[in-house]
């Protein structure tokens, strides 16, 4: 993904996240419910952090005594090594899907779609929803630990075993905060 893909991406995501009213900055609370780390790794973190981005007062502030961390360095406080305690956002996301459909569809097909695709990678993880638009159509977003292309070949494999036309668009995750967030919304 060049650079140009990856700022036309980022946009698309703050897009987003501004229309939803998702949080731009976290709190101590809301890191440790996010990352599932420890108060002592959160406390080590931000001392590595703030010298990091002393330059950048707008990624990572004090505000009345208490740390503001802008939500596209959140990533950063994830555990560095696997954990017991692995939470949604400490997993290894790597691929990011939305598909639309030529037609409605009413969900439960979209969960047909969705289980076929899990049952061709048992051992791999999954996290999606199924939003409806401003129109009532249904659409899916789908997070993997799948590669890119391991995604959109099995998805489309899928698709044409049912000879519907789909609109798909799989990337790469850039901010696992930002994608997980904006799923959880």
């Amino acid at each position: 993904m060049n650079e140009n893909e990856k700022s036309m991406y980022n946009e698309v995501l703050n897009h987003y996240f501004t229309k939803n009213k998702i949080k731009k900055y976290f709190g101590r609370k809301e890191i440790l419910e996010i990352t599932g780390i420890s108060l002592r790794t959160y406390k080590y973190r931000i001392n590595e952090l703030k010298v990091k981005y002393k330059d950048v007062p707008s990624l990572l502030f004090k505000e009345q005594n208490k740390w503001k961390i802008h939500n596209s360095i959140a990533e950063e406080f994830l555990p560095k090594r696997k954990s017991a305690n692995q939470t949604i956002n400490s997993m290894k996301w790597e691929s990011f899907s939305t598909w639309n459909l030529a037609d409605n569809y009413d969900e439960e097909f979209h969960y047909q779609i969705i289980n076929e695709i899990k049952e061709s990678h048992p051992h791999n993880l999954f996290h999606y929803v199924i939003e409806k638009t401003k129109m009532g159509v249904n659409h899916v977003h789908l997070i993997s630990d799948l590669s890119v292309e391991e995604v959109e070949n099995t998805a489309n494999e899928v698709f044409n075993h049912y000879q519907i036309p789909i609109n798909l668009n799989v990337q790469q995750i850039i901010n696992k905060t930002k994608v997980i967030r904006y799923l959880n919304k």
